[in-house]
């Protein structure tokens, strides 16, 4: 083929044969010559010659353009754009767009070129790329699910010390750690199981061992996740003298053939639980001291030294059938309140005196405790009582114990009443009842 004039033509036939409309435009006069294929010869003829392009571009759009495309045709398809295209030096633009084919929108590129043997001139060539733009966004659609588990591996990686990937046909293994929030691989191996074997005779702790030999081994492995989706083992490392805790959670990898097995220093885990087990016992003692102090105590009130609000807690009815909240805002208004209703006459001022926070703060910085003796008077019947005051062990509380102390009263009476009565007898002869030789000298002492 050695005439020039066949080698364009069979070039530009193979060219051409991407495109499914070609355009050639001068672009100052806006004459323009539409040509398409021809499937008898597979080359392309003319089917439209017209005077004004950019005006055809805007027909056009209304009637083949995808509505959300239109502005391509109308705004950036213009005279001008088109023509600082062809001056750039660059020679072509691609745009892509979608247009309607057969009542469904499919992608299409337009090529926008410059022609040099022509001035002021451009060729368009329209390509349906519609398979390609999909394939780009199926690509672009995998990668951003790629990139999100990507993310997903190294969030969950972070938490992990190490990830082992394993064939569980061979054995053969990637160990994977994360780092700088990136999730790398550490190390290969042979053969998981021997390695597993190795380490747990080296490091796990002897009481662990043996339980740790049955999980990781080749057939322990698959038995624990036969009827499971994942497995968890706790076991402790002994380095030297010191014991880490660790827990392994193993599971099958999508493709049925390879096992994931996860290592997780739970140290924190183990301190947590720790406390939280002295916490627990801490507070069971407290349960019995507090159940022992109520067994003391009728009533029991717990008050903040900053704003007064209170709960109270009662054993024993103390205030027969009077009222008394349990709970409020203000302890200190109540109590001062309450005392006018079941506080002894004689007794009233003291107490209310007693009942103020500024008091309290006062007694307490120098005492240990602020104990208040007095009656109350319940139902017409007189009952004796007694209240303690300390500092809560945060320094922020005040707790009052409140009891009855009516048989502690009468036992102190009955205790004076004897002494009296014997102290008498001791001054008096046994069988006259007269004064004896010791009521005499008593006299004799006080004159």
């Amino acid at each position: 083929m050695s005439d020039k004039n066949e080698v364009f033509t069979a070039a530009a036939q193979a060219i051409a044969g991407d495109y499914v409309r070609i355009y050639f435009v001068n672009g100052i006069s806006g004459e323009f010559h539409q040509f398409a294929p021809d499937s008898s010869d597979k080359f392309f003829r003319e089917i439209l010659h017209g005077g004004d392009f950019f005006n055809y571009l805007a027909n056009d759009a209304v009637k083949c353009v995808y509505e959300s495309d239109r502005y391509i045709y109308t705004e950036i398809m213009q005279r001008d754009n088109i023509m600082r295209i062809v001056k750039s030096g660059t020679g072509h633009a691609d745009i892509e767009c979608r247009l309607i084919t057969a009542g469904e929108p499919l992608y299409y590129t337009l090529r926008i070129m410059d022609c040099p043997g022509a001035q002021d001139c451009f060729v368009i060539g329209i390509m349906r790329t519609d398979k390609l733009i999909n394939y780009r966004k199926r690509v672009s659609n995998i990668e951003k699910e790629l990139e999100t588990y990507n993310h997903i591996a190294e969030g969950l990686a972070e938490h992990f010390d190490y990830i082992f990937y394993i064939d569980i046909a061979d054995g053969k293994y990637s160990r994977f750690k994360s780092e700088n929030g990136h999730l790398t691989v550490d190390s290969f191996g042979e053969n998981f199981f021997d390695y597993a074997e190795r380490t747990i005779n080296t490091l796990v702790h002897p009481d662990d061992r043996h339980h740790m030999q049955d999980i990781f081994s080749k057939a322990g492995i698959i038995g624990e996740l036969r009827d499971k989706k994942k497995f968890t083992v706790e076991f402790r490392l002994l380095i030297g003298d010191e014991v880490r805790y660790y827990r392994h959670s193993g599971m099958w990898a999508k493709d049925r053939k390879h096992i994931i097995v996860y290592a997780e220093n739970i140290a924190s885990e183990v301190n947590v639980e720790n406390e939280l087990k002295e916490i627990r016992k801490k507070n069971k003692i407290f349960g019995l001291i507090l159940e022992s102090l109520a067994a003391r105590y009728d009533v029991i009130y717990y008050i903040s030294s900053v704003d007064c609000s209170y709960s109270g807690y009662t054993a024993n009815h103390i205030y027969g059938n009077i009222e008394i909240e349990e709970e409020g805002t203000d302890f200190f208004s109540v109590a001062k309140k309450n005392a006018d209703i079941i506080i002894h006459p004689e007794d009233r001022e003291r107490v209310k005196a007693v009942f103020d926070k500024d008091y309290f703060i006062t007694h307490l910085e120098g005492n240990r405790q602020l104990v208040l003796n007095y009656r109350h008077m319940i139902d017409g019947t007189v009952r004796y009582a007694r209240f303690t005051a300390i500092w809560a062990s945060d320094g922020r509380h005040f707790i009052i114990g409140v009891e009855n102390t009516d048989d502690e009263v009468k036992k102190e009476s009955e205790r004076l009443r004897e002494l009296s009565l014997a102290n008498e007898m001791a001054r008096r002869d046994e069988l006259t009842g007269t004064k004896n030789k010791n009521a005499y000298q008593e006299y004799e002492d006080t004159v």
